[in-house]
């Protein structure tokens, strides 16, 4: 599946208004870290949409 699908089929594959968004923590040299991308010059944490016949525990596998 490409982006051009997504956009033209959203509605159609993924459940309305529901995403999940991944929070990787870890420690590295006595300081706490958090996984970002870097997604056009903003900063983010890993996500994406919940497919309509998906469990959230899944999608979220799925990101990561």
């Amino acid at each position: 599946m490409d982006m051009l699908d997504i956009v033209e089929k959203g509605g159609q594959l993924f459940l309305p208004n529901i995403s999940v968004d991944i929070a990787i923590l870890g420690f590295q040299e006595d300081k706490l870290k958090i996984l970002l991308l870097d997604f056009e010059g903003k900063w983010t944490l890993p996500g994406g949409y919940v497919f309509k016949e998906e469990y959230t525990n899944d999608a979220a596998v799925r990101v990561l």
